[in-house]
């Protein structure tokens, strides 16, 4: 900057803060998606070089003194204030843009060393220290727009927009799906994607239920649509997910005997143990647990596996989806509810051959199957659980795959429902994981849940995590 002083010029150099800090500030949310701020009560010290510039020779000195030399810029109480336009971001992410800045320096000092400690102080009357004041104020400016730009908006630019799950193939996506963020007298809401994507597939024939927010003034609220959960099942529908009780055998090792087909080769249970049960819901006893054969025993179906399997050889239950997809509705507090009516139940043989590939042998129509859904938070994700609490099986609309009698459908549903419960929880183990979206750097502190009608919620205060320690972002200045 130029400072003409008569026939010279005083060139003040950039200067570089060495202390910045505003001890107090303040916020307007205007709904038109702008976000007034003001700091004040601040401080800034900043140093840098002048050089003194004269057509006169004799008198190209400064005050006397010297031709350059240094100077120090102290700002005390110094105000700025903001005028900012939340946006969204041609890649779906959120941003800040600042539309208009003004800074308010009035107790001004700046100290030129070289030239007899020129002092300049407070109301600043003096020409020269005005128009450095006014540099110093549109400095304060730059800085901040420069803050916005390459702190703010970097940061503003980690929200996860895509998470990845359990498979690399299924993705959350979590774009922001407004045009802009939406900012009301009292916060801002943004409202995401929340749909599941499945192989990049994104299509679904359905839309969310409105969402019944409830405010609980915490930092931040997350609210999850069933919706998100339900197209997380129709995306699996579409490639034709199967739902495998082999894919339990990691889980519990007592799924290989449930699985054998064989069940006289079973090991029996220690007698000291007390035997594994399961509840048949047309009588009031508990049976032990069956395993996988004895749904063909006593000729309820074409195979009898007693005379074509070996005491090693055990099978596979597997779920398909058929006309429509599983889904789920959250009722608030009430019972929440899972559906995975009309699909088909499969019953496979060992694995043989050199493709090692099961042979079907049954199949059965899923007539009804409801269940209760739990919803869940872990900590860090949405989740739930799902018990099957009803299995109607009725003969196969494909009766060449192999039948069952009526008396085979009913072992087979008794024998099904605990191994669909476990079956559909490994699915949302490894998919239904709805992780709250944060900046890098923040997590969630202190979250609290609740179920709403057709949603659940999050809600929490921010905290920042650094390098080693933990800073609490409960500050509400």
């Amino acid at each position: 900057m130029n400072v003409a002083i008569g026939s010279a010029t005083l060139l003040i150099k950039p200067p570089r803060i060495t202390e910045s800090k505003f001890f107090s500030f303040e916020k307007e949310l205007i709904p038109s998606n702008r976000i007034h701020s003001k700091f004040y009560n601040g401080k800034i010290v900043a140093n840098g070089e002048w050089q003194y510039k004269s057509s006169n020779i004799e008198k190209a000195t400064f005050l006397g003194r010297a031709l350059s030399g240094l100077y120090r810029a102290t700002v005390t109480n110094g105000e700025l204030e903001s005028m900012n336009q939340l946006m969204r971001t041609s890649d779906a992410k959120p941003m800040v843009q600042t539309i208009d800045c003004q800074a308010n320096f009035s107790q001004f000092r700046v100290d030129i060393e070289g030239a007899g400690n020129y002092s300049l102080i407070q109301n600043c009357d003096d020409p020269v220290c005005r128009k450095i004041r006014n540099f110093f104020e549109d400095i304060a400016c730059q800085v901040f727009r420069t803050f916005i730009k390459e702190s703010i908006n970097k940061k503003l630019a980690t929200f996860p927009t895509l998470i990845e799950t359990y498979s690399r193939n299924h993705k959350i996506n979590y774009a922001l799906q407004m045009n802009e963020p939406k900012v009301t007298d009292f916060d801002i809401e943004a409202g995401l994607e929340g749909k599941s994507l499945w192989y990049g597939s994104s299509n679904v024939p359905f839309s969310p239920a409105p969402l019944d927010f409830v405010n609980r003034n915490r930092m931040i609220t997350f609210e999850l649509s069933d919706y998100s959960f339900n197209t997380l099942f129709y995306q699996a529908h579409s490639q034709r997910y199967q739902y495998s009780a082999a894919e339990l055998l990691h889980k519990s090792p007592s799924i290989k005997d449930q699985l054998s087909l064989n069940c006289t080769s079973t090991k029996p249970q220690k007698p000291y143990r007390k035997p594994r049960v399961y509840v048949n819901p047309s009588t009031t006893g508990e049976v032990k647990k069956p395993c996988l054969g004895s749904i063909f025993e006593n000729n309820t179906s074409t195979v009898d596996p007693k005379q074509q399997f070996s005491s090693n050889d055990t099978g596979d239950l597997v779920y398909k989806s058929n006309q429509m997809a599983p889904w789920i509705i959250v009722q608030g507090k009430n019972r929440s509810y899972f559906n995975a009516s009309n699909g088909f139940l499969e019953v496979y043989g060992p694995m043989s051959g050199q493709d090692q590939k099961r042979q079907l042998l049954g199949r059965a129509d899923v007539r009804v199957m409801h269940g209760d859904f739990i919803p869940k938070f872990n900590g860090a994700n949405i989740t739930g659980s799902i018990t099957i609490t009803k299995l109607e099986l009725v003969q196969s609309s494909m009766p060449s795959s192999g039948s069952f009698s009526d008396q085979g459908l009913t072992k087979l549903s008794h024998f099904a429902r605990p191994l669909l419960t476990e079956m559909f929880n490994v699915f949302f183990d490894r998919y239904a994981q709805f992780a709250i979206p944060l900046l890098d750097g923040f997590r969630c502190a202190s979250p609290d849940f609740s179920i709403n009608s057709r949603s659940m919620q999050v809600d929490c205060d921010i905290q920042t995590i650094g390098p080693k320690t933990v800073k609490d972002g409960s500050d509400k200045r």
